[in-house]
């Protein structure tokens, strides 16, 4: 992701943020959505299911939080190991890492649906639309990070692993 900054006098040229740090904006991101959440439960109170779905909310946007957070410092160490001789572990590694939490994440978003249809309250439900719409934007960078980090796999001819599979030394 690029973030452009008009060139002029003093200016530096627009420069790409690392995977990692994009992932630890996002998982900000789902602490203010868990901030925001925890608040409406205590404020719903007398209202059961708006009460329930706000604390439902709430666990998917703590989840997520610690779940980008820890991407981010997984791919942080994977970036920091581009000339080790541990780059090809970590590899496997994130990327299986990756591939499980995007699985993950897709599940979260149809919970997320579900909570958006079920209110009656208008805030509750837009701020929940706005985690959803957060959740694709994380789950998509997962993927091209994944991507990103099979093509590597393929060019250094390593073995794609995938969840659920083993990795096995020939």
């Amino acid at each position: 992701m690029l973030f452009a900054v008009p060139a002029g006098e003093g200016r530096k040229p627009a420069q790409a943020i690392s995977d990692s740090e994009a992932l630890n904006a996002k998982s900000k991101k789902f602490v203010d959505y868990a901030r925001d959440f925890l608040d409406m439960q205590t404020s719903y109170v007398d209202e059961r299911l708006d009460s329930d779905i706000a604390g439902s909310l709430y666990e998917v946007a703590n989840h997520n939080m610690e779940r980008s957070g820890l991407l981010s410092s997984l791919v942080s160490v994977y970036e920091g190991t581009a000339c080790s001789k541990r780059h090809d572990g970590y590899l496997a590694l994130v990327n299986t890492e990756i591939l499980t939490a995007s699985k993950q994440i897709g599940l979260d978003i149809k919970a997320v649906q579900l909570g958006i249809a079920d209110t009656a309250k208008p805030g509750l439900a837009a701020e929940a639309l706005r985690m959803k719409n957060d959740l694709q934007g994380l789950k998509e960078k997962l993927e091209q990070i994944g991507k990103s980090l099979e093509q590597e796999q393929t060019a250094t001819h390593q073995p794609v692993v995938h969840p659920g599979t083993r990795y096995q030394k020939a």
